[in-house]
């Protein structure tokens, strides 16, 4: 089974439905759709239900916080290996990287989870990295930084 969860625009939502209707007239495959904005509240329900996580943006050249989101549940990423998202995925082991733009790539390292399961939270470079992203830490810090700032101006 194949989520597609997030906002698309029109245009790529006719794109999409008609790859993915094509797909599942000719493949024994069950897509589902929610093209909506997700809420942060509803987020993790995604995350936990899924068994790879794909944030396979092309020429991204900064982070997302799906690896966040994806180290914290402990689900493995197939991600673009362009920018500090391939970077971050390599350096905290979070899964796999691969060329974006290439569907057989996408293919490929999906059929490789299929293949041979793995599962990120069983080391500890995806949990620590989880923790050092968490909201709670990052709000600590800039307030540790501002606060750090505004003495030297007392």
């Amino acid at each position: 089974c194949l989520l597609l969860v997030g906002e698309a625009y029109d245009h790529n939502r006719e794109q999409i439905n008609h790859q993915v209707d094509s797909l599942c007239r000719r493949y024994p495959i069950q897509i589902i759709r929610h093209y909506n904005f997700v809420p942060d509240s509803e987020i993790p329900f995604y995350f936990h239900l899924s068994d790879i996580i794909l944030a396979t943006y092309q020429r991204h050249v900064g982070m997302s916080g799906i690896l966040i989101w994806a180290a914290s549940t402990g689900k493995p990423v197939i991600s673009s290996d362009y920018g500090l998202m391939g970077e971050t995925v390599k350096q905290h082991q979070l899964g796999t990287v691969l060329n974006a733009a290439d569907p057989k790539q996408i293919a490929e390292g999906i059929q490789s989870f299929i293949d041979k399961p793995c599962n990120v939270s069983c080391t500890e470079k995806p949990k620590s990295f989880a923790k050092k992203n968490a909201h709670y830490n990052f709000s600590k810090l800039i307030f540790q930084c501002l606060n750090n700032y505004s003495q030297n101006f007392v």
